[in-house]
């Protein structure tokens, strides 16, 4: 059986290399989907990895909807963790 994507120690180094990178860096993507970004917009995240711009772009209270789609169950996994709470 073959595993696509990254392994779970993968996903979370990068899970943890994302967390450590200043707001700056997300930010630029966040402001561009979120010029566009509407109150009950359905968005699409395909390669989520561990959610990180979801969850940013959740955080706007704009009563969104946002689904996230990766190749990587290890990425889906730590998306999942990182979800907690919202």
């Amino acid at each position: 059986m073959s595993v696509r994507g990254d392994s779970e120690r993968q996903a979370l180094l990068r899970d943890q290399r994302i967390k450590k990178r200043s707001a700056i860096k997300s930010g630029r993507y966040v402001s561009e989907i979120f010029s566009v970004l509407e109150p009950q917009m359905k968005i699409l995240d395909i390669g989520c990895g561990t959610a990180h711009i979801i969850l940013e772009l959740a955080s706007t209270g704009l009563h969104s909807q946002f689904v996230g789609f990766d190749v990587s169950s290890a990425m889906l996994k730590r998306a999942e963790t990182n979800k907690r709470g919202y």
